[in-house]
């Protein structure tokens, strides 16, 4: 009769991986001091390695940017503020006063990855 092993988690597999590894050992001899199948040591050393080698998916980001116009002034008066909300849940706040040289550089840093207008 077979003795039925439980399942371990994937943080279980990655850890037992890494101590085999540090370990020394073949996988033979790891998996017979754990009571492991060696052949699923070895596919699960595999899986976390093609896991890891692989290219991280990032999202496209969706900008909906529209054009702006900044007025020759010097200062302008924000008393009740504004926020700015990015794509990715980032928040910018601006209460109070603005120079036009502040708008300017929040502003090319948002359109053109702050390299500058």
């Amino acid at each position: 009769m077979r003795r039925k092993t439980r399942r371990r988690s994937w943080s279980e597999w990655q850890q037992l991986v890494e101590e085999w590894q540090r370990s020394g050992l073949s996988a033979n001899a790891f998996a017979a001091r754990g009571q492991l199948n060696p052949s699923t040591l070895t596919w699960w050393k595999w899986r976390l390695g093609a896991e890891a080698d692989a290219p991280a998916k990032v999202a496209p980001i969706e900008a909906d940017l529209r054009p702006v116009e900044i007025v020759d002034v010097e200062q302008y008066e924000v008393p009740d503020g504004w926020e700015l909300h990015g794509p990715s849940g980032e928040v910018l706040r601006v209460r109070g006063e603005l120079t036009a040289a502040q708008l300017a550089q929040i502003l090319a840093a948002l359109t053109h990855g702050g390299t500058g207008p």
